[in-house]
């Protein structure tokens, strides 16, 4: 990949690896669907992630992708997939009882 950076000697301490499936890809980020076994409570949840971001990109699997992310950046983008999920299963409850 063009866009990703190696990582670094101290960026261990910084990113996390991350299992996925390629949902979608931007000229500035790519939508992502974890299925990563270490974040097992996270399976199935998409969201979205900055290339800026994004080191060590491994795509030699045409279905699973490996890649490093900023730690920060990629625990509150899974927070707010979670927050938008769980607003959107309340609404979908309350559409069912009206």
């Amino acid at each position: 990949m063009n866009w990703s950076q190696p990582l670094g000697t101290y960026d261990y301490d910084y990113y996390k690896q991350a299992t996925f499936v390629l949902v979608k890809e931007s000229p500035k980020a790519i939508r992502i669907k974890l299925i990563d076994k270490y974040r097992g409570e996270y399976n199935g949840l998409v969201f979205w992630m900055p290339k800026s971001v994004t080191k060590d990109y491994n795509n030699s699997d045409p279905n699973i992708k490996i890649a490093w992310f900023w730690e920060k950046l990629f625990n509150d983008n899974i927070r707010k997939a979670l927050d938008d999920l769980n607003k959107k299963n309340k609404i979908e409850i309350k559409d069912k009882k009206d």
